[in-house]
Parts: structure tokens; sequence; C-alpha cells
């Protein structure tokens, strides 16, 4: 979308004025490969499978082609899939689009947003998209009159916390205009409470002068009658300065059937609880709850059964990377069954083991610019973050316990480096600062349940007498290396440490916060 459909983003992003357009949403590997593979999958996944659904709506969102929105159209208006969810994240995955039809979009969102017999979660999910719409003033004060006629209490809410969030903007940004159109048109809005209960949006807006730099926060829940939690929950965060934007973390947590979860927990409890039963206690329950099926039948009373499946679907976008993880009905029977089993036939002598490990780089940058010297110059920047933790689960034989051993350890680097390259010689001359933090939290210790209680002892690990908990280290450095060993330059046996004054005879200057036996 930033290389090739959004020909503004693509001119300012990208080398395109001097090497010339690199393609657009007619080149060929977009017209004939990607766009039909994703619209046929569309088309042709299963309607139980939501995860795969929510997963394509999102690719075909994040395109924002006139092909991949028709598709999209086609799902909010449920000819592919009847699920609310799928359809409002349909809804949601239109604002792209709307940057070339605004005002196609935005009789779409209308549509749903008059229809009371439309589903709640879609119409709170138009008015959400339509101020990316560039609504007139006459346009959001009947958005707002209408908050007076509404039926849905939820979407009565939302507008007018729409509204206020918009009024609140500040007026030195690009949302200036349409502040000024939102402080119209509050007025004639019916004043709502704000509650956990009542779907809101907020937004907040904060201008750092000294950066130049305006940071803004949203925030968004909606909530049915029929939950007590909210079914959904969205967050944003941008960072727009004069010469850069960057969303920093995007995330959307959808929640379906809560209700049904806990009552599986309780069943769980329930199962646990029984274990500890003697044989006169079990044949009490079981004589009490044959009493109250019978009072039932008597008075006609039939359990409540619910039509929704529990389902959760998490979606993260951070600094251009987006990940989704479900938990499906599937999945959660799969891990009630295997705690059900675990309990009631005990854990492997070995116990259970899990390992995660992960590397991420997300802001490396390097570049290189000409000087009036005739040499270039280079800065070149990195920011790994390498994620380990290790977890075992061990019960011990005899009794109602298991042992547990969690180690955790998470290592932040930065290197900043900048010099000058000498094209004779093929060698880079610079300079640079090389930040890392350690950070490492090891868990060990046993939990036991007994008697519908659970006990939780912590325990000192035997390996060591200390162990770091958080570790800082600066290293400032000066480097010639060869132009293709630039990276990292502080593993060259050329660099040298720069040190200071009162520690010339330290290689690095360290901060550590250590465990001791006392803790």
């Amino acid at each position: 979308h930033r290389a090739c459909v959004n020909q503004y983003n693509a001119k300012k992003e990208f080398p395109v004025q001097i090497y010339g357009e690199f393609c657009n949403q007619e080149s060929k590997v977009v017209r004939d490969e990607l766009e039909p593979y994703l619209i046929r999958g569309l088309r042709q996944v299963e309607h139980e499978n939501t995860h795969s659904t929510i997963v394509l709506v999102n690719s075909l969102g994040n395109m924002g082609t006139e092909r991949t929105v028709e598709a999209l159209l086609e799902v909010v208006e449920g000819r592919i899939t009847s699920c609310p969810h799928v359809r409002s994240l349909a809804v949601y995955n239109l604002i792209r689009a709307t940057q070339k039809k605004p005002v196609q979009i935005k009789t779409v969102l209308e549509t749903l947003i008059e229809n009371p017999a439309e589903n709640t979660e879609v119409r709170i999910a138009a008015i959400s998209v339509l101020p990316y719409t560039y609504p007139t003033v006459a346009e959001l004060q009947k958005l707002a009159i209408r908050s007076w006629f509404e039926p849905s209490e939820q979407v009565a809410s939302f507008i007018y916390s729409t509204l206020k969030s918009l009024e609140t903007l500040p007026l030195a940004n690009e949302f200036e205009e349409l502040a000024r159109k939102a402080t119209l048109a509050l007025p004639l809005c019916k004043p709502s409470r704000m509650s956990i209960q009542t779907s809101q949006s907020l937004q907040l807006s904060h201008f750092v002068e000294v950066l130049k730099t305006t940071v803004t926060q949203k925030l968004q829940w909606v909530s049915t009658e029929q939950s007590v939690l909210p079914k959904s929950i969205y967050g944003k965060t941008t960072v727009r300065g004069i010469d850069f934007d960057a969303e920093t973390i995007e995330s959307y947590l959808y929640l379906q059937g809560a209700e049904a979860v806990i009552e599986k927990l309780y069943d769980l409890y329930a199962t646990i609880e029984e274990r500890d039963m003697t044989q006169k206690e079990r044949q009490e329950r079981e004589k009490n709850m044959e009493e109250l099926r019978e009072q039932s039948e008597k008075m006609n009373i039939e359990p409540r059964t619910r039509d929704e499946k529990p389902e959760a679907h998490l979606t993260l976008k951070m600094l251009g990377l987006q990940k989704i993880y479900s938990l499906d009905t599937e999945m959660m029977n799969k891990i009630k069954e295997d705690i059900e089993s675990a309990w009631r036939n005990g854990m492997s002598p070995r116990g259970i083991s899990k390992e995660y490990f992960k590397v991420h780089d997300w802001t490396g940058l390097d570049t290189v610019f000409p000087t009036e010297s005739g040499f270039p110059a280079y800065i070149t920047r990195r920011t790994p973050i390498i994620t380990y933790v290790k977890a075992n689960l061990k019960p011990i034989s005899g009794e109602s316990k298991v042992e547990f051993d969690i180690k955790s350890i998470v290592t932040y680097k930065q290197e900043v480096q900048g010099g000058v390259i000498t094209p004779i010689t093929d060698e880079a001359h610079s300079a640079g600062v090389d930040y890392n933090v350690y950070a490492a939290l090891p868990i060990r210790g046993e939990a036991s349940y007994r008697h519908g209680q659970i006990s939780l002892t912590l325990k000192k690990h035997e390996s060591q007498e200390e162990r770091p908990l958080v570790q800082l280290s600066v290293r400032p450095f000066t480097t010639k290396c060869n132009v293709n060993e630039i990276r990292p330059a502080v593993l060259s046996s050329t660099s040298k440490t720069i040190a200071s004054r009162e520690h010339e005879k330290k290689v690095n200057h360290s901060i550590s916060f250590v465990c001791s036996k006392k803790f």
C-alpha cells in the first residue's frame, strides 16, 4: 500500500523522483497474483474458520486497492459471512479506501448507521470510520441529533463520546477542521455518562513543543447488554513529527462468550474440588443435585443456552509488523480436557516444559549521504531485542504439589554509529555508542492445592549466591574497518573504547541490581 497503491506516500518515503515509479495498483504482481489469491481465499474459506477469515480481511484492508474494497463491501453486506465481528472488522479496514473514494464509503457508512435493525457492533464500527471520510458540519449534526432517537443505548453513547473526543483534539494539527466541525455538532447530541457498561470512544492528543511532535492515543471499547465485560477493546498510539510519522503500537481484542468461559472454569473447579471429597460428601452432593433437577422440572425451568461460541481474537500491529492470535472453541475444549486429565491422572514424572525464544530488530536504519569534502558520510543504527523464557512444571510424587521453575531473560541493545567512508581504501572511520540493557528474573517455588485452597511458596535458586536482575552498560567507541564490516563495528578488532578520566582502566561502565540472600 505504501509503495504501490498510495502514490503520495510512495513519493514521500521512496526515491520515486530519482528512479521513477516502482509499481502501482495495476502492476502485474498485484493485479494478477496477490489480489485474486486473497479474494479467492476469502470467498472459499469455511464459515466456521473465523481465524482465517480475519487474516484475509486484514490483508485485503492493508492493500486498499479498488478490487479489495469491493471484496470488503461483500463482507460488510453479509454475503460472505454473517459473523458480526468479521463484518465490523471489514468496516474498520475501509479506512484506507476512504483516501480515494470518501464519498462512496461515506454512503455505505451512513446506510449502516441509520439502519436500527443492523447489528450494534457493525453500526459502531461505521461511526468510528465516519470521521475519516471528511464529513461536513451538517452530516455530523445529523449524527448528533440521531442520538436522541436511537433505540440502542450503546450506539447513542458511542456517538456522544466520538464527538466529544473529536472536539477535544488540539487545533494545531491535521485534525483542526474536523475538531471545529465536532464543536458545532456536539451541543445537539444527547449527553451520555462515561461507563464501562456503555460503548465509548476516547482520543487524546498532546503536542510536545520541544520536539515539535504530536502524540495521539486512541481507546475504544464496545459493550453489549448481554455481557458485563466489553466485547471488543481497541487501542492505538501515533507519533507525528515534522519529518516523520510512526504508528508505534495498535491492538484490537475481541471477546465472545466470556460468560461461557467463566462457567467452564467453575466446572473445572468443581472437578478439582471433587478429589478431596469423602464418599459421604459425594453422596450428599449427588442427592442435592437430584433434588435440584426435580424442582426445576416441576417449575418448568429450562437451562439457559448460549448461542455464542466462546472465542477470543487479538490483533497486534507494531512498527509495520502485524500478528493475529486466535483462541476458538475447539482449542479451549482441548485445554480444558488437558487440565482435567492432568488433575485426575496426575502429570508425567518428567513434568511439563515450555520454551520461548524470539529476536527482533524493528528500527534498523542505514543512511549514506554525500558531503562537500567528496567523502561520503554514513549513519547506522540497530536496536535488536532478544527475549527468552523457559518454564518447567514438575509434580511431587505422593503429594498434591507441583514444583515450578521459570527463567526469563530480556536483552535490549542499541548501537548508533556515524563516520566517513574513504572510497580509495574502502575503509570507514567512525565513532559510535553501544548501549545494552540486560534483565533477568528467575522464579522458583512450589504450588499446592488442598481443601479448596491454593498455597504458593517461592524459593531461592541454589545455583548462585547472587543473580543480577537489571544490568545497564554504555560503551562509546571509535573504529576503523572495511566498508563491508561496518555492522556491527563494536565487534571489530580495530574498535577501541573511549574511557572517561575517572574510569580509564574500565572497558564497560555498567550499573547492576542484584538479588541477595535476604530477598
